[in-house]
């Protein structure tokens, strides 16, 4: 199947002579926010973020990296035809603004058209042949996150992906999986069925969690665990983390996970679910066995399209005939990433249509992408910070090499409804029903107590005025919730507040 996208129709989009943006207000709302890009702390975290190597998820040599990207974010105050295009690109509603990226939030058009023109042609193509192993879409999605086609295998999601590759192992009797307490459930649910069915010993990490937390006070809780109970003798272990996590957005680092796991002989095993899309990634740099993400996220593709990366190292250790449930091989391997795509994956249109998607952060630039969703996150933590002080922050602040696009809060910090998950619940519902706004609650971690918070996330289609406009009814909503005289369990959630 043809998956070029019309060039002429993709430039006319995306043209930089598109001149000034059709929406007055919001252009004021855009080179304002910029403005704190260029002389004030987004300029700073952004090129420490870019200084410790973001723009391909790897660890730094040297600071070029951070003043280039100062002057990316700089640059991005004067170029209205990159705005233009973003608003041109999207199907988004008048009326409400997404801020929670999970499948099928938003979507861009030219996937849309792909998807729409594809899916009957390409999938009774699918239904003759029998099954595909999905060669170009892998060649071309492997291309983009920096691994060779035989490499990368395209799942319906990241829990998939990492169910793909813990499950190609020879799981025995006290072996170990580390985790850490920031896991998705869904993939803890992967690590207790190994437990139950191969007997491994899971071994869950807890993190320290402050707005002030460094990659290095992280990682040497990692290390400290992973010393402590790793057995003595050679046995098979592994190491499974988030980059970024789901619920707060930390992004634990990459590069320091993955030499841990190197240090003490352990297979790493990286959910990037939320990564594809928010920044760049060359997984031919970072130095971990798998690495799991989503086209279905920040990258805005379909629905159940994901991608699972492999080390080319680990084709004489991992085996595509484990994942099957008789344990028997049906006949010869076809390789790490034909043979898991073609283990279930939903449509050959979705992977188009996703293809067309990439194609769209391509022209626009990766790393501006990056460049701009950081520095909005950063805009958004400093207001969360002026309206709720430190405390109330759940993601990192202070270390650049743990920031990400996504952002969590707490309204509710020290007040009697920090132990009310439905407090929390009322207050995005009410975010949503009264006011267009799309946020999402969260389970945090905690020492045995319930702790819930606010995730809100800053994608492309997200500009600096819809953060002002959100932090206003934020504090007028939290301040109202709180006045309720009666107990929140009593409160209608579809009485507009």
């Amino acid at each position: 199947m043809n998956n070029e996208i019309d060039r002429k129709s993709k430039q006319n989009q995306l043209s930089s002579d598109a001149g000034a943006s059709d929406h007055p207000a919001r252009e004021h709302d855009r080179r304002s926010f910029l403005r704190f890009l260029s002389i004030g702390a987004g300029s700073a975290i952004i090129g420490g973020a870019f200084a410790c190597g973001r723009s391909a998820l790897a660890a730094g040599t040297d600071g070029s990296a951070g003043v280039a990207a100062t002057t990316r974010a700089s640059a991005l105050v004067d170029d209205h035809g990159f705005w233009t295009s973003i608003q041109d690109s999207f199907i988004r509603s008048t009326s409400d603004v997404v801020l929670n990226v999970d499948a099928g939030s938003v979507a861009p058009k030219l996937a849309l058209r792909a998807l729409n023109r594809d899916s009957s042609v390409v999938e009774k193509g699918v239904i003759a042949g029998g099954f595909t192993t999905l060669a170009s879409q892998r060649a071309t999605i492997g291309s983009i996150l920096g691994a060779a086609p035989d490499d990368t295998a395209l799942v319906n999601g990241a829990t998939d992906g990492i169910m793909h590759a813990l499950s190609g192992f020879n799981w025995k009797a006290g072996d170990m999986i580390f985790y850490t307490d920031h896991e998705h459930p869904n993939v803890i649910s992967v690590i207790k069925s190994l437990e139950f069915v191969s007997k491994i010993v899971p071994v869950k990490i807890t993190l320290p969690t402050s707005a002030r937390v460094s990659a290095a006070e992280i990682a040497a809780a990692v290390e400290a665990k992973v010393a402590r109970h790793r057995p003595a003798k050679r046995s098979l272990c592994a190491l499974v983390w988030s980059s970024p996590t789901y619920q707060t957005g930390v992004m634990l680092p990459i590069a320091r996970m993955a030499a841990i796991a190197r240090k003490y002989d352990m297979v790493s095993v990286c959910d990037a679910a939320h990564l594809m899309g928010m920044a760049s990634i060359d997984f031919s740099r970072l130095d971990v066995d798998f690495l799991s993400t989503c086209g279905h996220k920040w990258q805005c593709g379909p629905s159940l399209t994901a991608a699972l990366l492999r080390d080319p190292r680990l084709a004489g250790i991992w085996s595509t005939n484990s994942q099957r449930s008789s344990g028997k091989a049906f006949g010869p391997s076809l390789g790490f990433g034909a043979e898991v795509s073609k283990a279930g994956v939903s449509s050959v249109a979705k992977f188009d249509a996703l293809i067309a998607s990439c194609s769209l952060w391509d022209d626009i630039g990766r790393s501006k992408i990056e460049a701009y969703s950081l520095s909005l996150g950063a805009y958004l933590k400093s207001r969360i910070e002026q309206a709720w002080g430190q405390s109330s922050l759940r993601s990192p602040l202070a270390d650049p090499e743990l920031l990400s696009g996504i952002t969590t809060f707490d309204p509710f910090a020290d007040t009697p409804l920090a132990s009310k998950p439905k407090a929390y619940k009322l207050f995005v519902d009410q975010l949503r029903d009264t006011h267009g706004f799309i946020v999402r609650a969260v389970k945090l971690p905690s020492d045995g107590q319930v702790r819930s918070g606010i995730r809100i996330s800053t994608p492309l289609w997200v500009e600096q005025g819809d953060i002002d406009r959100l932090i206003d009814v934020m504090q007028k909503l939290a301040k109202k919730i709180q006045s309720v005289k009666v107990s929140i369990d009593e409160v209608d959630p579809t009485f507009a507040l």
